[in-house]
């Protein structure tokens, strides 16, 4: 990427608050300044303003582009064949919130990308900084879980299982050491706005069931919109949709008014969507 001079930029950071605004000037790319850190008020600051850091060197890189995909809860767009691995694989699969947020930004930052020539931009000072911020319950993870083969339900447990009533299937707890981590997501809570950072898997289709659950889980809690930062073609053919920046900051300004939700979210999660897919959480 073409490095400009700073004095094009807003500033260069300093390391106190106020660093960002929401009409900071822009190069071509979205970069609207350089340097600072990664510490939690920084980050805050950040992204109440509409800027996410992007970490592959120093200086630290500060975006705001002028044009942002978000996904709207509501829009979360099932293709057939997705709908079809949920009723059958995906039922098989459980879920969780909070429970593991150090596995999931490590495989996030293990995971292979296109085009990102074997690096990666979650560094180990990336990953200290999420992880402060989850500690502070303001940065949260979506687990996907698959059942070790010595701990599988047999015929007769499923029969059984089928038969609970919701609340009795929502107090079968996670328990990791039962379980593989096979897909998930993190990302950050401000006000009514998740800022999705990464999500990995490693079986078909685990990423895109943790994005669709936390989809009916904001959409429970009224939130506005995901924050997807840069369009790609997976996210759009998932629904997600261009907002130019103005629109984005307007949202964003609104979604800021409400209180953010802090804490782990594990046992909220577990209350509104239980920890496997029933009828009702089905894509339709």
């Amino acid at each position: 990427m073409r490095r400009i001079p700073l004095a094009v930029l807003y500033s260069e950071l300093s390391l106190t608050k106020n660093n960002f605004s929401p009409d900071m000037p822009s190069d071509q790319f979205g970069l609207v300044a350089l340097g600072g850190d990664l510490s939690v008020d920084i980050l805050i600051e950040a992204y109440s303003k509409g800027v996410f850091p992007w970490y592959d060197e120093l200086p630290i890189k500060w975006y705001s582009p002028s044009e942002r995909l978000v996904l709207y809860p509501d829009h979360f767009y099932a293709t057939r064949t997705f709908k079809k691995w949920c009723l059958h694989e995906g039922r098989k699969l459980i879920y969780s919130a909070d429970s593991a947020f150090s596995q999931v930004i490590y495989n996030c930052a293990q995971a292979t990308r296109k085009g990102q020539d074997g690096g990666t931009w979650i560094k180990d000072e990336m990953i200290s900084a999420y992880k402060e911020l989850h500690n502070l319950g303001i940065a949260h993870s979506v687990e996907i879980w698959n059942k070790k083969p010595e701990y599988r339900s047999t015929q007769h447990d499923l029969i059984q299982k089928a038969s609970m009533t919701d609340s009795n299937r929502r107090a079968i707890a996670v328990s990791p050491a039962e379980c593989d981590l096979i897909g998930g997501l993190y990302g950050v809570s401000l006000g009514r706005m998740f800022f999705g950072e990464s999500m990995f898997s490693t079986h078909t289709n685990a990423s895109k069931l943790a994005l669709w659950l936390l989809c009916h889980f904001l959409k429970r809690l009224q939130f506005t919109m995901i924050d997807c930062q840069v369009a790609n073609d997976h996210l759009m053919s998932l629904g997600a949709s261009v907002l130019v920046k103005r629109d984005f900051l307007s949202a964003l300004d609104k979604s800021n008014r409400y209180p953010t939700l802090k804490g782990s979210w594990a046992r909220l999660w577990e209350a509104e969507l239980g920890t496997e897919l029933s009828p009702a959480l089905m894509p339709m």
